[in-house]
Order: C-alpha cells, then sequence, then structure tokens
C-alpha cells in the first residue's frame, strides 16, 4: 500500500471513529485528504486543511458552483460542519440532480449565510414583506427548480423557500465566523433540519418531487467568498415498505 493510501486509510478509520461516538451507523463521504468520491469544478473546488473549499477570496464568483457526491442517497442522516468566508450565502444540497445544459442542480437546499430580506420575502410564500437586512438564513429549506408533474426540472422555474426558519432561533444557537454544524434528516417525505443540535425545520412534502439523489456541496455568485465543508458523514435510514 503507497504512502497516499495509508494516509487516506488513516482518515477514514479517524472520521469512521470520530462519526461512530456521535452517530452510530454513520459513515464519512469524505475522506478529509482528496476529493475521492466527488465531482465537480476542481478549478473552484479544493482540499485545505482536512476540508473542501468553494471559491476564493482573491476573486468574484462569476456563477453558482456545485461540488456534488457521485452515490446518492434516498433516507439518511446527513451530517456536515460548514462556514463561510468573504460572501454572504452558500447552501448544502440532497436528494438532488445536476440539470443538464447548465450549471444548476434541482433539489432540496439547506441554506448557509445571509441574505436581504426583500430577497426572502420573494421567494417565499410563508413570510411577510418586510424583513431584518440582512436575514439569517442557516436552518432554512430551499428547493430548486421544482420540477412539474412528469417533467424534468425547468431551469426557468424560480428557487422557492419553502420553510424559513425564525431567525431569533437562527441568531440564538448560530457561531459566527465559525464552524456550524447541520445536519439533515431526511425519511420519506418528512425532513427536518438542525443547526448545531437544534431543529430550525421540520417539513412535510406535500408535492411530487424526488426522493432520492445526490448530496452537493454549493459556493454562490457573488463577491469574493468561501464556502468550507468537512466533517461529512451519512447515515443511511432503512424504511420499511408496506
Amino acid at each position: 500500500m503507497t504512502r497516499p493510501e495509508l494516509l487516506m486509510l488513516a482518515g477514514l478509520l479517524v472520521a469512521v471513529a470520530c462519526d461512530d461516538g456521535q452517530t452510530p451507523g454513520a459513515v464519512p463521504v469524505f475522506d478529509g485528504l482528496s476529493l475521492n468520491g466527488w465531482e465537480g469544478d476542481t478549478a473552484l473546488w479544493q482540499v485545505v486543511d482536512g476540508a473542501i473549499v468553494g471559491g476564493t477570496l482573491k476573486a468574484p464568483v462569476t456563477q453558482s458552483a456545485y461540488l456534488c457526491t457521485r452515490a446518492e442517497f434516498a433516507n439518511f442522516e446527513l451530517r456536515i460542519s460548514a462556514r463561510i468566508t468573504g460572501g454572504p450565502n452558500a447552501g448544502l444540497h440532497f436528494r438532488s440532480q445536476r440539470v443538464p445544459g447548465s450549471n444548476e442542480v434541482a433539489g432540496y437546499q439547506a441554506d448557509i449565510g445571509f441574505a436581504p430580506g426583500r430577497i426572502i420575502a420573494m421567494l417565499s410564500d410563508t413570510v411577510p414583506g418586510s424583513l431584518e437586512q440582512p436575514y439569517p438564513l442557516w436552518g432554512s429549506l430551499a428547493d430548486e427548480f421544482r420540477p412539474e408533474p412528469g417533467r424534468y426540472p425547468d431551469p426557468a422555474q424560480p428557487v422557492r423557500l419553502i420553510a424559513v426558519a425564525p431567525s431569533e432561533l437562527v441568531k440564538r444557537v448560530l457561531r459566527p465566523d465559525d464552524w456550524n454544524e447541520i445536519a439533515v434528516v431526511a425519511v420519506g417525505p418528512r425532513i427536518r433540519l438542525q443547526l448545531n443540535g437544534v431543529t430550525t425545520v421540520d417539513f412535510t412534502e406535500k408535492g411530487n418531487v424526488p426522493t432520492g439523489g445526490k448530496v452537493c456541496l454549493q459556493i454562490h455568485d457573488g463577491p469574493p467568498a468561501e464556502a468550507w465543508y468537512k466533517s461529512i458523514s451519512i447515515r443511511q435510514i432503512a424504511v420499511s415498505r408496506r
């Protein structure tokens, strides 16, 4: 076994040991050393100090970019630590697929960062038109390019915020400029999001949308920014069929 392979094995063993102490049955989907098992533009995504980093502080991000797992998952508990430097917004996508002919992905997004209140009101049917500026989007749930029944997601369809986390709750548990742990529990139509151990969204899907797909990391277009992701693990959950 070569030295790089030994280092990767050591990283996986450490990750499994850590995950087993927190979530029995979870396995790492990032080895802490490479982008093995992931696909995306390696000019925009790299591994730094045991974390996956998207974007750069040296230049604007001209369009949103995504790094996606090659594997797909349906029912699971996903845990990840994230932080963002520079720009305001990033995201953790799940049950997602790349949109053909586009740089976008279709599926759910656990939001990371902040956005103007007017944008939140525009993308959501459940929040008032007047919101604080900027609004803390951490722990909110979006659905990008929601499909119409019987057809593939249309890139012209807008992103929708389908469950917005209460700002006072988010601000109480958020660790500004530091690592924050996000947990996604997706079982059948029910999706729960946690931020640093506190539930921010408990949503039950009523639409006809895919129930499986890839996990994708996002860096949002905008000013120079870096989105950092580490400690990524997933525990698949068996669902009985009656």
